[in-house]
């Protein structure tokens, strides 16, 4: 193989290597967005629990014991 030829192979993996990157990064990023919108609506749903609705209870009058 000659010198030409190992430098062109190099850029070709370079290439490769940084198209393989750049999917890796928008991965990552789906991922990391998918984690923070469960995380948001968590958050919500906590919110929506979060004890301020009051519950009424009946009572015939009587005191219990």
């Amino acid at each position: 193989m000659t010198r030409k030829e190992v430098i062109a192979n190099l850029k070709e993996t370079c290439q490769a290597l940084d198209e393989r990157k750049t999917m890796l990064e928008n991965i990552i990023s789906a991922l990391e967005l998918e984690e923070a919108n469960e995380v948001d609506e968590e958050y919500d749903n906590a919110d929506a629990d979060d004890g301020n609705e009051t519950e009424v209870m009946e009572s015939d009058g009587s005191e219990n014991i």
